[in-house]
């Protein structure tokens, strides 16, 4: 019987762990991971749902073409999640190198990934670290100190701002652009 009723306080202290864990990143890192989610779907059904001959496409020629775009969201995502881990940025020029549709779509894919991986490990408290942002990083963060989750925010800022953009861009080659295509598909008969 005591085995019996220690396997029970056990059980039920690992339960209410477990509940006080997932609680533990309710307010800010579960949202945070959730709306990367949507909008990391948007930035890649872009890139892939571009035609590499539409690449070096710009609607006018003061601003980037779609390679252009797409090499500074890498390098954003890229620097965003360096900073937040307080590791250095390294060479911007990588970045300039990355030139194929395949070589975007691969180094986009891998720049998500690895705020995923980060996001994931992210709860309430180590989001709410203040951490120091060095002074060559982008402007409008750097040289402050901020909450390691207001950097992932900035991400998410910068990549939507990026894809209001693409969606011009699309749409001025004739292109649907891929989540607005989804939601204009018929809904499946029953």
């Amino acid at each position: 019987m005591k085995r019996y009723l220690c396997a029970m306080v056990l059980v039920t202290a690992g339960v209410i762990a477990a509940g006080r864990l997932q609680a533990a990143d309710a307010a800010i890192a579960a949202p945070l991971r959730a709306q990367y989610e949507t909008t990391s779907s948007l930035m890649l059904g872009m890139v892939e749902g571009i035609p590499e001959d539409k690449y070096d496409f710009k609607p006018t020629p003061e601003v980037r073409s779609f390679r252009e775009q797409m090499q500074h969201v890498i390098a954003e995502n890229t620097n965003y999640l360096n900073l937040m881990n307080q590791q250095p940025t390294g060479d911007q020029a990588r970045f300039a190198a990355i030139k194929t549709k395949a070589q975007i779509v691969a180094a986009l894919k891998e720049s998500i990934e690895n705020i995923k991986k980060s996001l994931a490990t992210m709860t309430d408290e180590t989001g709410a670290q203040v951490i120091a942002i060095p002074p060559d990083a982008p402007a409008g963060i750097r040289g402050s100190t901020r909450p390691r989750w207001s950097v992932i925010m900035a991400v998410l800022l910068d990549n939507m701002d990026h894809y209001g953009n693409l969606v011009v861009y699309a749409r001025l080659n004739g292109i649907t652009p891929p989540r607005t295509a989804a939601r204009q598909q018929p809904a499946p008969q029953k």
